[in-house]
C-alpha cells in the first residue's frame, strides 16, 4: 500500500495539528508491513529526523514562479502528475486546497475543529476552504477522522455528510507527559528558566479568542480578590488578532495583575511536562475546543483539571475535571477555589485522570488510522 500523508503541517515547532502529523508518522512506521510505503509531501525542505528515516520518501512539492496563488498551482501540478502513483492520500488537518478531486487516490482527511469553530474563530480564508472541501466537494472525500464525537456530530450535521463516511479516532498524549516528574526541579525549571513565581495556576494557551484568556483572568482576578490566593496565573504566547490581544493587556491593567499574570511566548517541547507538573491547578475554561489535547497532557502530568461545560470538552475530560460555564468568570473562579481549598477532592480528580487517560494514545490513534487505510484499498 502506497501512502502519501501531506507532511508540511508539521513543519514546523508548534504542537497541535503538527504533533499529531508528526505522531501519525512516527507511529506507521512502527506498524507498517514491508509491503507498505509511505511518503510524506511537502512544499520546501525542513530539517526533521522523519524525513531522514530510511523508510520515508520524501517529495518535495514543485515550485511555481508566479506571484500568486504558488502553493495552490503547485498542488495542483503535484496531484495531476500523481494522480495515479498512491492508493491512499491523508491530509491530517482540515483547513486544505480542495483540489484531491485531481488524484485517483482514496482521499482522507482528518477534523480537529467543530464546523461552528472555523466560522466563527478562524480567518476568513481558511473557513472557505473548510467550507469548500466539506459542502462542494464532499463526494470526492473516502474518509474523515474525527478526533471527537462532538466534532464528529458537528461536521455531520453542518455539512450534511453521511454518517459512516466520519470515523471517530481520538489522540493520544505525549509518553512524557506519564512520566513522573520531581515536583521541585518542576518548579526550579519554571521560576529560573520562565521566570514564573511560586505557586501558580497553568493554562499554557495562545491569547486566540476561543481559548477565552479574559474570562479566565476574570476568574482569576476574582480569586485574588475573593480568597487572596497567593498564585501566579501563566498563560501561552499573546497571538492573534490585534484587538484581543489589546483587550487582555487592558484588562491585565484595569484589574491591577501585571505582576500576577505572565505570558510565556515559547516553551521547549521538553519542558512542557514540568510546567504542567509544577502547578498546582490547569484551568482551560476555552469557548470551543474540538478536541482539547490539554486535558489529556494535564491528566498525564498528574494536575488537576478545570475546564468549560461546552463542545468537545466534557467529552474529553469525562469525570476526570471540574466543569465550568466558560461564559460566567465567576463559574469559573468557584471551580477554581473548590480544587485549590480541597485537598482531597483535589487528590480525587488527579487520580480519575491517571486512569482516564490510559484511554488514549499515539500508537492507538495510528493503529486505528492504519486499518482505515487498509479497509478503503
Amino acid at each position: 500500500m502506497r501512502i502519501a500523508i501531506f507532511s508540511y503541517i508539521m513543519d514546523r515547532k508548534a504542537m497541535g495539528t503538527a504533533l499529531h502529523t508528526r505522531e501519525i508518522v512516527d507511529n506507521l512506521l512502527k506498524i507498517k508491513r514491508p509491503e507498505d510505503e509511505i511518503y510524506l509531501v511537502h512544499r520546501k525542505k525542513y530539517d526533521h529526523p522523519l524525513y531522514n528515516h530510511p523508510e520515508i520518501n520524501e517529495i518535495v512539492m514543485p515550485k511555481v514562479p508566479t506571484p500568486r496563488l504558488a502553493n495552490v498551482i503547485s498542488e495542483a501540478i503535484f496531484l495531476w502528475k500523481t494522480r495515479n502513483d498512491f492508493d491512499v492520500i491523508h491530509y491530517t488537518q482540515e483547513a486544505i486546497y480542495p483540489l484531491f478531486w485531481l488524484s485517483n487516490a482514496k482521499i482522507v482527511v482528518t477534523i480537529h475543529s467543530a464546523a461552528e469553530g472555523w466560522r466563527d474563530y478562524a480567518m476568513r480564508i481558511r473557513w472557505w476552504l473548510v467550507y469548500l472541501t466539506f459542502k462542494i466537494f464532499k463526494r470526492r472525500l473516502d474518509a474523515i477522522i474525527s478526533v471527537s464525537e462532538t466534532t464528529r456530530k458537528s461536521f455531520q450535521s453542518y455539512f450534511n455528510i453521511p454518517r459512516e463516511k466520519i470515523h471517530v479516532i481520538r489522540e493520544g498524549v505525549i509518553e512524557a507527559f506519564r512520566d513522573r516528574h520531581d515536583r521541585l526541579a518542576s518548579e526550579r525549571l519554571a521560576s529560573e528558566k520562565y521566570n514564573i513565581r511560586l505557586p501558580y495556576i497553568f493554562n499554557g494557551s495562545r491569547v486566540d479568542p476561543q481559548k477565552n484568556i479574559p474570562g479566565l483572568i476574570k476568574a482569576f482576578a476574582k480569586l485574588k480578590k475573593d480568597h487572596n490566593i497567593p498564585h501566579q496565573l501563566v498563560v501561552g504566547p499573546k497571538h492573534w488578532p490585534k484587538k484581543e490581544v489589546k483587550r487582555v493587556d487592558g484588562l491585565i491593567e484595569n484589574l491591577k495583575l501585571e505582576e500576577d499574570v505572565v505570558f510565556i511566548k515559547y516553551v521547549e517541547e521538553e519542558d512542557m511536562p514540568s510546567l504542567y507538573f509544577g502547578s498546582d491547578l490547569f484551568v482551560y475554561p476555552s469557548l470551543h475546543e474540538g478536541f482539547g489535547l490539554p486535558l489529556l497532557e494535564a491528566m498525564a502530568a498528574g494536575v488537576p483539571i478545570v475546564t468549560g461545560n461546552t463542545f468537545s470538552m466534557p467529552e474529553i475530560a469525562g469525570d476526570a475535571a471540574l466543569l465550568a460555564d466558560p461564559y460566567d468568570p465567576s463559574d469559573i473562579a468557584s471551580a477554581m477555589w473548590k480544587v485549590l481549598d480541597d485537598a482531597k477532592l483535589k487528590r480525587e480528580l488527579v487520580r480519575r485522570g491517571n486512569a482516564r487517560v490510559k484511554n488514549f494514545g499515539w500508537n492507538k490513534m495510528t493503529g486505528e488510522i492504519f486499518e482505515l487505510y487498509k479497509q478503503l484499498v
